[in-house]
């Protein structure tokens, strides 16, 4: 019986840090991992291991380690099962969420993150329709198009360092297609 895993990379093919999917296939799977599909070009890769092998936290630090070095590059690593996935996915067909806004997933390393977070979005001023939604140790994020980093939330979040290791944010675009691969 095989498990699926994601690994979220924050950071790839934005700012400067420029990633080829397939390097980083081969990559993983010089790592030992024969069974690796990244999905789009942002760092979203999937993982099939023998349901008999662990795979956790602490294999996902070695492989940023690993991956750090290979790419000279400040790698983090956020880790999902394809059922944790799905269940974003699920949380997320809940949502009512007008075309001319974006709607973003939050992957955060804790779910005091997103306590965090909450606190953030509740004091700062908000764009008309903007709105946070807690789920888990994941958050959903609705704001309007072309304005992401361009509201106070985004702009103190996003793109702020002190949550370059505690979060990434996925389109639900995005979530969908690394679950439908998950699916197969």
């Amino acid at each position: 019986m095989a498990s699926k895993y994601v690994l979220l990379m924050r950071g790839i093919n934005v700012n400067g840090v420029s990633m080829k999917m397939k390097d980083l296939k081969d990559a993983l799977i010089g790592l030992g991992y024969p069974d690796v599909q990244t999905i789009l070009a942002t760092g979203n890769i999937i993982l099939t291991q023998d349901a008999s092998q662990a795979f956790g936290e602490l294999e996902t630090a070695e492989i940023a380690r690993a991956l750090g070095k290979e790419f000279q590059y400040d790698c983090h690593l956020f880790l999902r099962t394809g059922d944790e996935i799905g269940d974003v996915v699920a949380a997320a067909s809940a949502v009512e969420v007008p075309d001319e806004f974006h709607h973003y997933c939050l992957f955060c390393d804790h779910k005091e993150v997103v306590s965090e977070l909450s606190g953030l979005f509740a004091s700062a001023p908000k764009a008309p329709g903007e709105r946070f939604i807690p789920v888990g140790r994941e958050a959903f994020w609705i704001v309007p198009k072309g304005s992401t980093l361009g509201t106070d939330f985004g702009s103190k979040v996003l793109g702020k360092k002190a949550y370059k290791s505690r979060l990434t944010s996925r389109n639900i675009n995005t979530v969908n297609k690394i679950y439908a691969a998950c699916s197969k």
